[in-house]
């Protein structure tokens, strides 16, 4: 602390040359454009990229250019630039003066707070939050990656940059203490840890991996997970968020937990907290979504535009289908089985070479089926003025704060809640409705007759169409990072183990590569881009 004290001091003395040397605290208040000079010492280096966070006792700021790439953490900067906004944080960019001051000075402690209590006022500081327990836990941190967590109650976000050695590292499954830079993106005030020591364990007794939903029937599952000690194991459960069903025990005296939960009905939605307890020490999950399996045949069929070659399938029941040109009719035949709802998230819908999937669409609407569409608001989605204009519609945003990127899905989902167990369909895949993905372009089209998968679908759609009913309630509607990890992902459907993500926020990107690092021998790709470079060079370390 001597150190910085005496670098400060100096700097000070350097006033009367540099007349326009300024507080850092006095700089957040100029306007964007203004040139200042500031000194501060980095809280990071490269690990964060070209940009370093400073503090110099009064306060904090965001720094921003590749002459920065040298410096490394505890080195004293001084540097003449313009206040920028970026995104909604506060940086010095186009710098005109740049001078390391020396290295080694100590780091400010970190602001200790909650994920609700980041603002402008911790903006750029480096802070700490304890009871940190990530959603995605038991997984594997990625770069330039977000994670949502909670602490005491309250919700944040985390982002791994690319340059951290937190990259393939476990997601920690229990609750630990993180200090990290508080930096802002837009509205989302994200905290930015530097290395692996920035994530630690703040208690003796913890979980070594997060449940899992094992053994699912239509009778119910069972929850395992491991802990560092052995203890007892439990489930607080229910229908609801509330976990009003009450607390079941498992196994005890062992690392290895065990939780079984039996007498459900099929494709029933439960929510669990797995806990374990340790004397007086508890270990505890963040709530989890299951889903028991349904009484449905679990009948799956993946159809191609494109000519197929069945050498690679593994029996004659598993030869792929291709289906030239009559992809359109294969969507309308499956609308018009509806009997009570179809719900539709499209990213495209032009009125070329659709007319059979507008025409099934207004046959259902006018047969009393219950009609919702969401669409990607940036599209013309020129379709859509040709279905009956009772039919209800959402676009995703297309303006702050609600507009993050495109609304990507390409779904279907008819009679989700049906009684009879056989008319529940969901139906996705690559293709958009238009003239050109239905009959040009090379797409697929996977079509799955299950109920539970049908309900977990229907709980996504309903999270971006704001409600249960009819009408769409966009105050209450999410999109891209607004969205929750609030769906099942581990399904039986006759007989076979399904996995079901949402992106952004069910983590998409970390399950493809977790994926890709189990192949042994082989592995193909059919995509129009490689738009995520960590994919790309996982692919390349696999093989």
């Amino acid at each position: 602390m001597k150190r910085l004290i005496s670098i400060v001091f100096f700097l000070l003395l350097l006033q009367n040359s540099f007349a326009q040397l300024v507080s850092i605290a006095t700089a957040r208040t100029s306007p964007a454009g203004t040139q200042v000079t500031v000194t501060g010492v980095c809280v990071n280096g490269q690990e964060l990229g070209n940009i370093r966070y400073i503090n110099d006792g009064t306060g904090s700021v965001a720094v921003f250019s590749t002459q920065l790439n040298t410096t490394v953490r505890g080195d004293a900067i001084m540097v003449t630039g313009v206040l920028s906004d970026y995104f909604g944080l506060l940086e010095i960019t186009n710098l005109t003066s740049f001078q390391n001051l020396g290295g080694g000075n100590n780091l400010p402690t970190p602001i200790v707070t909650t994920p609700l209590l980041l603002d402008e006022s911790t903006e750029s500081h480096l802070v700490r939050i304890d009871g940190v327990v990530f959603n995605n836990g038991g997984g594997t941190f990625m770069g330039n990656a977000n994670y949502a967590f909670t602490s005491n109650g309250e919700s944040g976000q985390v982002r791994i940059a690319a340059n951290t050695n937190l990259v393939g590292q476990p997601i920690p499954s229990g609750a630990v203490s993180m200090i990290a830079v508080c930096s802002q993106y837009q509205t989302v005030y994200q905290l930015l840890p530097r290395d692996q020591n920035d994530i630690f364990i703040s208690s003796s007794f913890y979980m070594t991996s997060p449940p899992v939903q094992q053994n699912i029937s239509t009778a119910g599952f069972d929850v395992n997970w491991t802990t560092n000690l052995p203890a007892s194991s439990f489930i607080e459960y229910g229908l609801t968020p509330a976990l009003e069903l009450g607390i079941l025990n498992g196994t005890s005296g062992s690392a290895n937990h065990t939780v079984t939960l039996s007498g459900a009905s099929p494709s029933q939605i439960y929510y669990v907290k797995a806990f374990s307890v340790n004397g007086n020490d508890t270990a505890t999950a963040t709530v989890k979504i299951y889903m028991t399996a349904s009484l449905s045949s679990g009948d799956m069929k993946v159809y191609f535009n494109r000519s197929v070659n069945n050498n690679y399938a593994w029996t004659p029941a598993n030869n792929a289908i291709q289906l030239p040109g009559t992809f359109q009719d294969t969507i309308a035949a499956y609308i018009n089985r509806s009997q009570q709802s179809v719900d539709i998230a499209i990213y495209n819908f032009e009125n070329s070479g659709t007319s059979q999937i507008v025409q099934a669409i207004n046959d259902a609407d006018n047969r009393g089926v219950a009609v919702r569409i969401i669409y990607d608001g940036g599209n013309a989605n020129s379709g859509l003025a040709l279905l009956n204009p009772g039919i209800n519609m959402l676009p995703s945003p297309t303006t702050p704060p609600g507009y993050y990127s495109i609304m990507h899905n390409k779904f279907v989902i008819i009679d989700a809640y049906a009684n009879d167990v056989n008319k529940p369909i969901v139906i996705s895949g690559s293709t958009n409705f238009t003239n050109a993905q239905l009959n040009n372009d090379a797409n697929n089209l996977l079509i799955i007759q299950d109920k539970s998968l049908a309900i977990g679908y229907t709980m996504e759609f309903e999270e971006m169409w704001g409600s249960s009913t009819l009408q769409p309630n966009p105050a209450n509607s999410k999109f891209g990072p607004d969205k929750k990890d609030n769906t099942p992902h581990e399904y039986n459907i006759g007989g076979n183990r399904v996995e079901s993500y949402f992106s952004p926020s069910d983590n998409v990107n970390n399950q493809i590569m977790t994926t890709v690092e189990t192949a042994d021998q082989h592995m193909q790709f059919a995509l129009l881009l490689f738009t995520r470079f960590d994919v790309l060079m996982l692919q390349k370390t696999v093989l």
